[in-house]
């Protein structure tokens, strides 16, 4: 029996994406204009429409500090996804191997609280055990914290893709002798592949976006990373309007460009389960 409703879609869901595409579009095309426009335009009439475009704001950001900036959000984003997948995947699986039992509850319920704690109260505990082993203002020691924070998060959004592959084939794979890790690698793994990659991308674009552990953990100017340089366009005497949009352009185009190069196997992961057969 199918669930997907072949029906046209109604005017009201019609009106409705239509209002939530606007509440999307109609903010990221102010970042456009504004970063194509003047100081003395941004702040004589921001909301203008006329106006003579011009690219000193994109001038004002392209540096070799905005490409070092790049290179360390890249090196961040993806050290901490893969290091976040590798200890995920494998916990996620053997988590959905469990039996319902107290055991079971109380695992799922310390995934949950850890996913509640804040970051900001975790700054501090981080800083002393990087400290302890050397690792503070190095891309190890933030990848190892941005890993530590998204592992509880991971695990839980891994395991109903896991959760969803038939018991029978894993007994199959038992019968034929291929062993936990055989029937991990061989079978779980790749029937589970558009959920990893889904939940991958989400980790390397939040780790991509990241703001407050690179700038506890990093000291040096070299070592900022893309949202600690658009975070340094709010300054004491002003905000630089023109290079915040026009860096928050740029920042968006890795995103951009991740999501095209992984759409079809995101709207499969996303979209798993949405029919029964």
């Amino acid at each position: 029996m199918s669930f997907v409703n072949d029906r046209p879609p109604s005017w009201a869901s019609r009106v409705m994406l239509v209002v939530f595409t606007l509440l999307y579009v109609l903010p990221f095309l102010y970042v456009i204009i504004t970063s194509v426009k003047s100081t003395r335009d941004i702040f004589r009439n921001a909301a203008s429409l006329i106006f003579t475009p011009q690219l000193d704001s994109f001038d004002r950001i392209l540096t070799p500090l905005l490409a070092t900036a790049a290179q360390n959000s890249v090196i961040i984003a993806f050290g901490s996804a893969s290091l976040t997948l590798l200890i995920a995947v494998p916990a996620a699986y053997g988590l959905s191997r469990l039996p319902y039992s107290r055991a079971f509850s109380v695992v799922l319920t310390l995934l949950i609280m850890l996913q509640m704690v804040p970051q900001a109260s975790a700054v501090l505990p981080l800083y002393r055990v990087l400290g302890m082993f050397g690792l503070l203002g190095t891309h190890t020691g933030v990848i190892l914290a941005v890993a530590a924070m998204h592992i509880p998060f991971a695990v839980i959004m891994l395991r109903p893709f896991f959760t969803a592959i038939p018991g029978e084939v894993i007994e199959a794979a038992t019968l034929d002798n291929a062993g936990r890790f055989g029937t991990f690698r061989y079978i779980a793994l790749p029937l589970a592949r558009n959920g990893i990659v889904t939940v991958g991308v989400m980790l390397w674009i939040f780790a991509w976006g990241e703001f407050l552990y690179p700038i506890s953990f990093m000291s040096s100017p070299s070592d900022l990373t893309m949202s600690a340089l658009i975070g340094q366009q709010v300054q004491q005497y002003g905000t630089q309007w023109g290079p915040l949009m026009a860096l928050s352009l740029v920042a968006c185009v890795p995103v951009l460009i991740m999501f095209l190069m992984t759409r079809k196997l995101l709207t499969e992961g996303l979209t798993m389960g949405a029919t029964k057969g």
